[in-house]
């Protein structure tokens, strides 16, 4: 699964962050992140169970807002 994820304030110096984790087990699932352009992002994981995910994306580790997204 990708999610595309556009960060307007990625001119100013950080880094973007992201952790994908299984709701009922809690366990954390491999993530990449990868820079598309100036603005855009790609978060990549394979989710290897059924149910719900929490992703938690972060700008220099702070919490984006909306985050985590369900």
């Amino acid at each position: 699964m990708i999610y595309e994820y556009m960060f307007i304030g990625s001119m100013f110096a950080g880094e973007l962050k992201a952790e994908v984790r299984h709701v009922a087990s809690g366990r954390l699932i491999p993530v990449t992140v990868s820079q598309k352009d100036a603005s855009h992002y790609y978060i990549d994981f394979v989710p290897d169970q059924v149910g719900d995910y929490l992703i938690n994306i972060y700008w220099t580790d702070t919490p984006i807002p909306n985050s985590p997204i369900r």
